[in-house]
C-alpha cells in the first residue's frame, strides 16, 4: 500500500461546508462492575451522535450501540468517541449500521477512537463496515490502551464504493492509524494510507489489496493470543476464504494477535468475519457465539 502523510484539512482546499453544518461531535461511556454484574457507569454525547444500551442475554456483556443521526460523514466532520470499560466489567460497543463516507469537495472526514480496558476487563468493538464512497477522504484512528489482565476483541471492516450502485472508490483518500497500549507502553502501531493515482496502484498491487474491494481488521488481546491463530488454522477458516478468493492471515505478536482479511466481495468478507468473530468471543470471551442483533439487520 502507499503510505502517506497525515491528511490536514487545512490545506486540502476544495468547498467548505456552511457555519454550523459541519458535524463537529464526541460520545463517551464507561462500563463499570458492582457485585458481579456490568453496568452503564458514564454516558455522554453531543449531536450528532446518539448512545443506546439495549437489553441483552444474562451473562452477556452490556451492549452500547453508537449512531450518528446524520446518516452518514461529509467533508469536514469530525467525530471521536471514547469507550472505557473499568476494572473486572465487560462491554460491547457495536455501530447502529454500516457508517457511510460521502464524497469530498475537498475538506477530509477525521474520525477518532480512544478504547481502554482495566485489569480484568472484557472490551469488545464489533465491526460495522465503512463504506467509502468515491471521492470520500477520511483520516480514522484507533487508539486502544489495555491494561496487561484486560482482554480485547476489537475488529474494524472497510468497503471501497457502493459496488452495489456500480460505483467504486476510485478518488480521495483515506488513511488509517491503529495504535495499541499495554500496561502504558506502546506495542503495535500501523498506519496505512492511499490517495487519488495511489488509490488504484493499492487495489492492483499483490503486495498490497491485489485486487479486493473490502478488508477487515481483527485485534485480540489477552492472555489466550496464541490460541487465536491456532484456531484460525484448526478450522475451516482457510478453506473458506480460500473458496471465495479472500486472503486470509493471522500473527500472533506476543501478548496480540492480529487477523486480516480481504477479497473482491464485501458481502463475502463480512459474512467470514462474522463467523471468525463468533467463534473468537465464545473462545476467548466465554460468551455465546452470535453476534448483536444489530449487526445482521
Amino acid at each position: 500500500m502507499t503510505f502517506i502523510q497525515p491528511l490536514d484539512p487545512s490545506i486540502d482546499g476544495g468547498v467548505v461546508k456552511a457555519p454550523g453544518t459541519l458535524g463537529h461531535g464526541a460520545a463517551r461511556v464507561s462500563v463499570a462492575e458492582r457485585d458481579g454484574h456490568s453496568y452503564l457507569d458514564e454516558r455522554y454525547f453531543t449531536d450528532p451522535y446518539r448512545l443506546f444500551t439495549p437489553r441483552v442475554a444474562v451473562g452477556e456483556p452490556v451492549s452500547v450501540v453508537l449512531s450518528t443521526l446524520s446518516g452518514g460523514l461529509v467533508g469536514g466532520d469530525r467525530l471521536s468517541f471514547s469507550g472505557h470499560v473499568k476494572e473486572g466489567a465487560a462491554a460491547q460497543f457495536v455501530g447502529q449500521a454500516a457508517e457511510k463516507v460521502y464524497g469530498s469537495a475537498g475538506p477530509t472526514t477525521d474520525v477518532a477512537f480512544r478504547l481502554s480496558g482495566d485489569a480484568g476487563s472484557w472490551l469488545e468493538q464489533v465491526p460495522q463496515e465503512t463504506i467509502l464512497f468515491d471521492g470520500a477522504r477520511l483520516d480514522r484512528r484507533f487508539d486502544i490502551d489495555v491494561d496487561p489482565d484486560a482482554q480485547a476483541l476489537i475488529g474494524d471492516m472497510v468497503v471501497l464504493g457502493r459496488l452495489a450502485m456500480g460505483e467504486r472508490f476510485e478518488r480521495g483518500a483515506f488513511a488509517d492509524t491503529w495504535t495499541l497500549n499495554i500496561g502504558g507502553a506502546l506495542q503495535w502501531c500501523d498506519r496505512t494510507g492511499f490517495e487519488n493515482l495511489g488509490i488504484a496502484r493499492a487495489k492492483q498491487n499483490a503486495f498490497g489489496l491485489d485486487g479486493a474491494q473490502a478488508f477487515a481488521t481483527v485485534l485480540y488481546v489477552g492472555k489466550r493470543a496464541a490460541s487465536v491463530v491456532d484456531q484460525i488454522r484448526a478450522g475451516d477458516f482457510e478453506d473458506r476464504a480460500r473458496a471465495q478468493s479472500i486472503r486470509l492471515g493471522a500473527t500472533c505478536l506476543g501478548t496480540y494477535t492480529l487477523i486480516r482479511l480481504m477479497g473482491p466481495i464485501p458481502q463475502q468478507v463480512r459474512v467470514l468475519l462474522g463467523e471468525i468473530w463468533k467463534q473468537l468471543r465464545s473462545e476467548t470471551g466465554g460468551y455465546a457465539p452470535r453476534l448483536p442483533t444489530l449487526w445482521s439487520i
